[in-house]
């Protein structure tokens, strides 16, 4: 029987995670933030990031998600230097507090699966045991680790989850 040491299992639940679909949230935020930063600019300011030449003259700073998760408000803002130092006005557009909330939810239901991946990896110690409750996951063992793969049913949720979450675990390995 070969061991399942803890770096293989992280190595696994980092592989499963990878393939979990997974929506680029900040990047839709950022480029919504940006756009509405930049309506807002001052005439000559906006004539410099209009002009593909002379837009990299206007610096553009990270978003910044703030969450209460008491009152469930969000906030996102853009930097651009000489136009405040922080472009507050984005905390109230519906498009970002939209795509802000899709990406916390995206964001707890990957921090669950992950736990779920942490707490069912840990309950095998071989490879054996690993093919043998997780079939479909069998593809995800570190190279050099494949065992012999049972036709046994999973027998936890973990699978299930999984699938829901978006992983295809019919495709070959």
């Amino acid at each position: 029987m070969t061991r399942l040491v803890n770096e293989q299992r992280n190595q696994i639940r980092r592989a499963i995670l990878a393939e979990v679909p997974k929506t680029d949230y900040v990047e839709q935020i950022r480029k919504a933030a940006l756009k509405l930063a930049v309506f807002e600019l001052p005439a000559a300011a906006k004539r410099l990031w209009e002009d593909t030449t002379t837009r990299g003259l206007l610096d553009t700073h990270s978003i910044y998600f703030n969450y209460d998760t008491n009152r469930r408000s969000y906030a996102a803002s853009v930097s651009i230097p000489g136009f405040e130092s922080r472009h507050d006005a984005i905390k109230r557009d519906p498009e970002i507090v939209e795509l802000c909330r899709l990406h916390e939810e995206q964001e707890d239901k990957f921090t669950t699966l992950d736990r779920e991946l942490r707490n069912n990896l840990a309950s095998v110690n071989t490879h054996e045991a690993f093919v043998e409750r997780w079939p479909e996951l069998a593809r995800f063992l570190p190279d050099g680790s494949e065992a012999k793969v049972a036709n046994l049913p999973a027998t936890t949720a973990l699978i299930d989850g999984l699938r829901a979450a978006g992983l295809e675990l019919d495709k070959a390995a």
